[in-house]
């Protein structure tokens, strides 16, 4: 196997969802978000431990990831979250997925696919209530669930909506959008409308907005163990940047580590220089262990000179440029590190950890972009478990 690797705990996500599951009593259903090769973590391995753990449904991005989810055996509900094109329907309502809409043309499409294969095509209106991206104006929003819920071959399964600030310390704006929602879903009841689900949470409302949990909620971060704010008691004391301090209502477990073994060691005089454009000169006479991934891996250049690693229990710091395919850390004041040794980049080793927000405050980001980014290159290796 490659000298460089993603460890993924099963027991970790199935437990993560369970958490959520007990969290938000049995009246809420639960969405595990597996997108984007369910955070890095791998599609189908964490989709079936999200629904060992009790997901009622899985979140994607695009109908591509539906078909991974089917030709890997996972038959279980989907909901395509992304905007949904007319030419898209026909490929969607073969493969029995949700689909979210927020203009009539992509539910007529949806509908008029569904009316060939004798069925109906399930659809999610998402409704824009103030984050201006995906979903109807809320002002407009009542007419199109009206239109679609009238149309042949559609079940109007969901009305949804999205927030841009449930992760900020203000609430505000969140709250805000959470009230338009609520005006729509009630302008809709008016109608006859009450659709079998209603949502609006993603792992940041789960945690810090409970009036928007509503029939279903989205856990993304959290099924993966990680909180959807950097928490105060991850970071040692040279954190790059301000954390939160409100702490999670639920016990996580995060489910993946990023390790590399040392291929090499390197001992260099003071005054010598590490890397591209020798950023990095030693002070002293030295020792430098080289770390077989980079930037094409998913390790940020971003890290160069700032990120840190764990080895042998220690933190270590990373010296110079991160490179495409290697990385060097300096382990002077490390003393036997050999060849071989485990270096642990994003996990726990010894009782000492490195969180993905540690990681991703250190290159100027956010966890979701640290672990999308985790290159496929990069063997998956999963921890055995129970179910």
């Amino acid at each position: 196997m490659r000298p460089a690797w993603v460890e993924v705990d099963i027991a970790a996500i199935r437990e993560n969802v369970r958490a959520v599951q007990g969290y938000v009593g049995p009246g809420t259903e639960v969405l595990a978000v597996v997108k984007a090769d369910a955070y890095g973590h791998g599609l189908a391995p964490a989709a079936r431990a999200a629904l060992e753990g009790g997901a009622a449904m899985l979140g994607v991005a695009i109908p591509e990831e539906v078909v991974a989810l089917r030709e890997a055996g996972i038959a279980a509900p989907a909901l395509i979250m992304g905007c949904t094109l007319p030419d898209q329907a026909e490929q969607i309502v073969a493969l029995g997925a949700s689909a979210v809409v927020s203009h009539p043309e992509a539910a007529q499409a949806l509908a008029g696919a569904a009316q060939a294969r004798q069925t109906r095509a399930r659809v999610h209106v998402k409704v824009n209530t103030g984050m201006g991206r995906v979903g109807v104006r809320w002002h407009e929003a009542v007419d199109l669930i009206c239109q679609v819920a009238a149309m042949p071959g559609i079940e109007l399964e969901g009305i949804m909506t999205h927030f841009a600030t449930a992760d900020e310390e203000n609430l505000a704006p969140a709250r805000a959008q959470l009230d338009r929602f609520l005006v729509v879903l009630d302008e809709a009841a008016a109608h006859g409308i009450r659709p079998r689900y209603r949502h609006a949470a993603n792992s940041a409302a789960i945690a810090f907005l409970p009036g928007a949990r509503l029939d279903l909620v989205r856990p993304g971060l959290l099924t993966y163990g990680i909180p959807p704010v950097p928490q105060s008691a991850d970071y040692p004391a040279d954190a790059h940047a301000a954390v939160h301090d409100r702490a999670l209502p639920v016990a996580l477990r995060p489910a993946l580590s990023l390790k590399a073994r040392v291929v090499q060691l390197n001992r260099l005089p003071a005054g010598d220089a590490v890397g591209y454009g020798l950023t990095y000169r030693a002070r002293r006479d030295s020792v430098f262990a080289l770390l077989p991934l980079g930037y094409a891996d998913g390790l940020s250049r971003a890290l160069s000179n700032r990120g840190h690693v764990l080895i042998r229990g220690q933190r270590a710091p990373i010296a110079g440029r991160v490179s495409m395919d290697q990385t060097v850390i300096d382990v002077t004041d490390i003393p036997g590190v050999a060849v071989g040794d485990i270096a642990v980049l994003i996990g726990e080793q010894d009782a000492q950890r490195i969180t993905a927000w540690e990681v991703s405050l250190a290159m100027g980001s956010i966890a979701y972009e640290t672990l999308t980014s985790l290159s496929a290159r990069l063997p998956r290796v999963y921890a055995p478990s129970e179910p």
